[in-house]
């Protein structure tokens, strides 16, 4: 009795073995590109949380560099109304204080900025000056001016 043999042994020239892709199973390639999914996904999730806090950050810092702007143009103000006063007074036919209403007219934040008289010393000559930048505001700055 023959066997029969299920591959031929002789090979032909024209089948090349190598040039065949290697045949795989579906499931390992699904598997793949499932995690591969899973990858993305939570890239993507990282990189939303990271641009959230960028953006929530640069939000806090705006916030402070507005705060500092504006502490920083108070101060300057009150510098400026008080050389104004002092420089008022010490001419000579001026018994009131100085305008302020032209120097105010530009500046929106602080359209109430006063500077009052605190005290008047007839003895040493003197006046003490205060700056308000709102109407119920403790004095932004202080000064003491002589008269003479």
């Amino acid at each position: 009795m023959s066997r029969r043999l299920v591959f031929p042994l002789f090979v032909s020239p024209l089948f090349d073995i190598a040039s065949q892709p290697a045949v795989r199973p579906l499931r390992r390639v699904t598997r793949r590109r499932g995690s591969a999914i899973v990858l993305c996904c939570l890239a993507m999730a990282v990189l939303s949380l990271a641009s959230i806090a960028i953006v929530r950050s640069h939000a806090r810092l705006n916030v402070r560099r507005s705060t500092t702007i504006s502490q920083t143009h108070g101060r300057m103000l009150a510098d400026a109304l008080l050389h104004r006063e002092i420089a008022w007074r010490r001419n000579p036919g001026n018994t009131t204080s100085a305008p302020t209403r032209t120097l105010l007219r530009d500046l929106p934040r602080y359209p109430s900025a006063s500077v009052s008289i605190d005290q008047v010393s007839l003895v040493d000559n003197t006046i003490d000056l205060s700056v308000r930048l709102y109407p119920a505001a403790p004095a932004a700055k202080r000064a003491r001016i002589d008269l003479d």
